[in-house]
């Protein structure tokens, strides 16, 4: 498709074009709101993948009856949009293993801490006591460090780089009255 003259590349978000002959442009990747909606979806689907995985391995379910809550929603969507900045701030002087840990350590910051919080009111949906050996307060354990140290930077390649080049354009209409 050929660019007019007076159209703008923003390479920022991905070499979308910013100006339209409406002059209106929803630029996807500058708005924290639709990031933190793809990056809460994502995590729903994911725990939602995770869970009943887990059931198959462990206690040989087939059904693939997949659980999760609502605040995992939130919990997911506010600990990607941390996860952005830690990428952004680690990228050009550490390695993906350095990465890799410090997407671990704030996952387990993240989920000890929203489960402390949630569990002042009676909703933390997860405990961990009675399953694993290495649980904290039954909100955190390290059985799961494998799993979140990959999940991190599994979510850095293939989530957080390709939504922060995300551009997504309105397209040019006419007001009828």
């Amino acid at each position: 498709m050929a660019r007019r003259n007076s159209d703008s590349v923003n390479p920022v978000v991905g070499g979308g074009v910013t100006n339209q002959p409406n002059g209106r442009t929803f630029k996807f990747a500058k708005s924290k709101l639709m990031r933190f909606y793809v990056y809460a979806l994502h995590g729903l689907a994911m725990e939602i993948l995770f869970t009943a995985t887990w059931d198959v391995l462990t206690k040989g379910n087939r059904k693939l009856h997949g659980l999760t809550s609502i605040w995992a929603a939130f919990i997911y969507g506010l600990t990607l949009l941390t996860g952005e900045q830690i990428y952004a701030k680690m990228k050009s002087r550490h390695g993906i293993f350095v990465r890799g840990l410090a997407y671990l350590l704030w996952a387990y910051l993240w989920e000890f801490s929203t489960g402390l919080l949630l569990r002042l009111f009676n909703a933390c949906p997860w405990d961990y006591t009675h399953e694993f050996y290495g649980n904290f307060m039954g909100l955190i354990t390290l059985e799961y460090a494998p799993v979140w140290y990959a999940a991190g930077l599994l979510t850095e390649i293939f989530l957080v780089k390709n939504t922060m080049r995300l551009t997504l354009m309105t397209s040019h209409y006419s007001k009828t009255s």
